[in-house]
């Protein structure tokens, strides 16, 4: 669907369970006074006039139900300080052996100031009924002054209150050809608790050293080798496999494999057997197919694969099947848009892949379900507290109408039924009902919990949402009417946090404030610290939202927190519980390292638990000095084979761990891939190597081929150098050039300049004038091959945050691979027209937050070069426009932008870009500066720096006129004219037409 031009702040589709919104206490808000002063700050009281309050014992050890955690409670609050290190904050880690007893190696976290949540790793031994106490001296009550506390009472660890269940699932192919070993990895899909299972393995083999191989065998990746596998051959065999967690619960799964005697491709289906989606997400399935001919090295035609998705079930008591709507050619994953698929789908999936001799294999069956979702009922507005003067009655209005389905988009939403119920919020019988969407109920001043359930009014077999609640806070005075809704009942801490909130002052000029009323933000701050907008207080405007954006790892992990509106009286309140993020995982390489280039790994995720299932999985790498760059996107396999990190070099890996309500971890590991002897790769053989990985279908390869052909043509020594540097490489501390021979002593302003006055000669080009004719022409050709590359990519990847950042990457990468390469014009416009793409798609299905600099980054190296003219203005200003709407894409009315200066001189924001482009007007960047002739001031030239531009962005403002350039809303700019340092800016807005500047 297009993305709306105002943030989507409907409540998660996934509603919390039916404990967890239980009716709130009978005073969960403060009445606040008509008229509220600041709240006094009070002054400290001396240590020896106090009263200590004993030291916070602790009540409650308890696993929690995903396995993952310990969660401790203590009876009052503690100064969140441990073991002489005092007055920590939420969000604090410390080691929980300094704390308590019966802990080791594990991490602790204060979520607030009564509760620490424990996390367990792999090499946890805890158990349940293992004693834990808190040690001597290692808390203090709040606001500490006197003694520690005296060692704990022992308290037994209590089991999980509703254990997540252990449910195994087999991965690998289900058919296996000649020369090859037979692989079955077993993992957890849910239940595991984060440490290894112990495993157990049978078959029906009637191969008696097949058997007691495959039953001898522990461990939870099962190789049979090819020596054993030839005993089964022309069989199908039955493998089995039981495995048991630290609770003692057991559950199996099984596979049959059929044995060729071919050699035939394998292919798999990557993830669990048993894969659940959702209808209101795109629903994506992976495949992993690989051919061997008994140790021949194959060619790259050779290695080429049809793949054949079938995916069928029923849904609605009726006969579904669903054909692939993924458009790349190598269809090595099945795709279906969000709601595509029918809601209550149960069915199998495989796929089935041909080689070009026309041998088949085909995976094994994964079952596939698309439950039909609960409806969401939703009361708009938030705890409210409403003013009806001094009357005896107040008129209150409740708003059920954003209540929704989440299986269906918002144009074809079904009609809703909704049963409204108004009691006393300390209980008792209801005071009123109704059955409108938007009722109106006259109550007396008190306070009341208000209950909306909704039902499916054309389907009566759906059942009912869960109910929602809200308080009702009555008073006797005259107060704005103000309402509250966030984006999240249960928000990712590892995202922002968004609000939108209405105050209806009936014109009085009030004035708003945003109060963070429950909880503790990470580090202590303020939420005026964490804030991306304006939390006040500020002036009321009539009609307009106000919205409240909090930074992304603001919220503890599992902190309770509750956000409130207020205006002279008036009060509107959100409660919230931060998801945690899955916890206990590791990431694995093999081999550990390597050697030269085109180095192929295995990199495998393991032990991570989470409450929110299911997981999804990435492989991200960073080389030393250098960007992280994504190599998976997020998939449903904790596996990635044949991934290539990148050449020789240093490189940390991250695998990345997401649940389903998208809060995610990662962990790390240290690879380093060592120099092979002899030259780099050429340009053929790197060509060679793009070949194979397009043969085989491997889009990710494509992008991790481009990187490492890049990295090994910069470091081969195949360049014919001139004797002395033909080009001046800065300007020195009196303004002459320095560091080259022509242009030396020339005056200067800055560096740039004295690089760009460069002009290579005696048949010379590139960087430092370094190559020679041949050389740059072999070079073009492979950059002009690797944009052509790219663009196959753009083109067929899943539209996703992760794979927009792998390109984005790559395109940073090839833009700034050379100096020089740019003046190519065909190059510098394949730059512009490959940004847009990535920056379109982008915009779609929203990025990760660098992943628009990239994209800046390289339409800045193309403007720096002499690639483009005046004919390319409309192209550069129409490409920058895409990356200012993909970094737009989440931002909120008021939000203030996070300045970035990229290392090649184009100054953006987080929220915007700068571009200048004018009709007529020849346009010249050099480097941070630009001509815009005519465009500004009506003749003549004027230069300025395309700096930073401040305060917040506008959504929803006036149309921009047809005469103000340039081309849409995202890309209005604001320049610095002659801006010596941020105190002197002098701020105007570019125009044309004999516009001011």
């Amino acid at each position: 669907a297009e993305p709306s031009a105002e943030p989507s702040l409907k409540p998660t589709p996934k509603p919390l369970a039916p404990e967890e919104t239980a009716e709130p206490s009978p005073s969960p808000t403060r009445k606040p006074t008509a008229d509220p002063t600041a709240r006094p700050t009070p002054a400290p009281t001396r240590c020896e006039d106090r009263t200590e309050p004993p030291a916070p014992a602790l009540i409650g050890a308890r696993i929690t139900d995903d396995l993952g955690r310990v969660r401790l409670e203590f009876d009052a609050r503690s100064d969140l300080g441990v073991a002489g290190v005092r007055g920590l904050e939420a969000g604090s880690t410390f080691h929980c052996a300094d704390a308590f007893t019966g802990f080791q190696e594990e991490t602790c976290r204060f979520v607030n100031a009564r509760t620490v949540d424990a996390t367990l790793s792999s090499t946890s031994v805890l158990r349940v009924d293992d004693a834990i106490s808190v040690r001597r001296d290692a808390l203090a009550a709040e606001g500490f002054c006197g003694p520690l506390n005296p060692a704990g009472q022992n308290l037994l660890l209590m089991e999980p209150d509703d254990a997540q269940a252990l449910r195994i699932s087999t991965g690998g192919s289900r058919e296996v050809g000649q020369c090859r070993n037979l692989v079955l990895p077993a993992q957890a899909a849910a239940g595991g608790g984060g440490r290894a299972l112990t495993w157990a393995w049978e078959t029906n083999a009637r191969s008696r050293a097949f058997k007691d191989f495959v039953e001898a065998f522990d461990g939870s990746r099962l190789e049979v080798p090819e020596a054993l596998v030839k005993t089964v051959e022309g069989t199908t065999v039955t493998i089995s496999v039981a495995g048991t967690n630290w609770l003692g619960d057991t559950a199996t799964a099984s596979a049959s494999v059929a044995v060729e005697d071919a050699p035939i491709p394998e292919v798999f289906v990557q993830g669990d057997s048993s894969v659940i989606g959702s209808r209101d997400q795109p629903f994506v399935l992976v495949s992993e197919a690989s051919k061997t001919v008994c140790g021949e090295t194959l060619a790259a035609d050779q290695l080429s694969l049809t793949y054949t998705w079938t995916v069928a079930g029923t849904a609605g008591g009726a006969s579904k099947t669903y054909d692939n709507q993924f458009a790349a050619s190598s269809k090595t994953r099945f795709y279906l848009p969000s709601y595509e698929a029918d809601p209550g789908f149960e069915g199998t999936a495989r796929v089935c892949v041909e080689d070009v001799n026309g041998l088949t294999a085909c995976s094994g069956v994964v079952q596939v379900s698309i439950p039909q979702s609960l409806l969401v009922a939703v009361i708009d507005g938030g705890d409210r507290t409403i003013g009806g003067g001094f009357a005896s009655t107040v008129d209150v209005v409740a708003d059920g109408g954003a209540s929704y389905d989440p299986d269906y988009e918002t144009d074809q939403q079904p009609v809703l039924s909704y049963a409204w119920a108004v009691r006393p919020a300390g209980g008792g019988a209801e005071v009123a009902t109704s059955t409108a969407e938007r009722p109106t109920f006259t109550l007396v001043p008190g306070t009341y919990a208000a209950q909306l359930v909704v039902r499916d009014a054309t389907d009566s077999s759906r059942p009912a949402s869960l109910p929602t609640f809200v308080v009702l806070d009555v008073i006797a005075a005259d107060v704005p009417d103000v309402s509250l809704v966030c984006e999240a009942v249960a928000p990712a801490a590892t995202k922002p946090f968004v609000c939108e909130g209405i105050v209806d002052d009936g014109g009085a000029g009030a004035s708003y404030e945003f109060e963070l009323a429950e909880g503790e933000l990470i580090g202590g701050a303020t939420l005026q610290e964490r804030a991306l907008t304006d939390v006040g207080p500020s002036p009321v405007v009539a009609g307009a939202p106000v919205f409240l954006k909090v930074t992304a790892d603001s919220l503890a992990p599992g902190g309770s927190y509750a956000f409130a509106l207020v205006s002279q009286g008036g009060r509107a309140e959100v409660r919230a519980v931060a998801n945690v993020a899955p916890t206990g995982g590791s990431v694995l390489s093999t081999p550990p390292g390597g050697a030269g280039w085109r180095q192929l790994f295995e990199l495998r995720q393991e032990f991570w638990v989470d409450a929110e299932l299911p997981l999804s999985f990435g492989f991200s790498t960073r080389a030393a000095g250098e960007d992280e760059v994504w190599l998976l996107g997020y998939v449903p396999s904790p596996t990635a084979t044949d991934v290539i990190i990148g050449g020789p070099n240093a490189y940390t890996v991250y695998g990345f761990a997401a649940d389903a309500l998208d809060a995610w971890s990662r962990a790390e590991i240290a690879v380093t891939i060592d120099e092979a002897a002899g030259p780099p790769p050429s340009p053929q053989n790197i060509s060679g190597w793009l070949a194979e990985s397009q043969a085989k279908g491997d889009l990710e390869g494509l992008l991790a081929d481009m990187r490492e052909g890049l990295a090994a043509l910069a470091a081969t020594d195949g360049r014919r150098r001139l004797t002395g540097d033909a080009c001046a490489r800065g300007c020195g501390p009196h303004g002459r050039c320095v560091g080259g021979d022509r242009f030396t002593g020339a005056p200067c302003e800055d560096g740039p300049t004295c690089a760009l006055a460069c002009v290579c000669s005696n048949n010379t080009f590139g960087e430092a004038c370094g190559y020679d004719a041949d050389a740059w022409a072999e070079r073009s050709e492979i950059q002009t091959t690797f944009y052509a590359t790219l663009d196959e990519v753009v083109a067929g990847q899943l539209p996703e945050p992760s794979s927009n950042a792998g390109q984005g990457a790559t395109l940073r990468a090839l833009a700034g691979a050379d100096a020089g390469l740019l003046d190519d014009p065909s190059l510098a416009r394949a730059t512009l027209a490959t940004a847009r793409s990535i920056a379109d798609a982008a915009t779609a299905v929203g990025s990760f937050e660098d992943t628009p600099l990239r994209v800046a980054s390289s339409l800045s190296a193309a403007a720096n070069g002499n690639g483009l003219n005046a004919t390319d203005g409309d192209a550069l200003a129409e490409a920058v426009d895409a990356v200012a709407n993909a970094a737009l894409r989440d931002a909120v009315d008021g939000e203030a932008p996070a300045v970035i200066d990229t290392d090649d001189g184009l100054a953006i924001t987080g929220r915007r870009v700068a571009a200048i482009a004018a009709d007529g007007a020849a346009i010249v960047f050099n480097r941070t500066r630009a001509t815009l002739g005519e465009a500004c001031a009506g003749s003549g030239s004027v230069e300025i720096s395309v700096s930073v531009f401040g305060g917040g962005y506008p959504r929803g403002g006036a149309p921009l006129s047809a005469e103000f350039r340039p081309v849409s809303d995202a890309t209005r700019f604001v320049a610095a004219v002659d801006a010596p340092d941020v105190a002197g800016r002098s701020w105007a807005k570019a125009g044309r037409g004999g516009q001011a500047c």
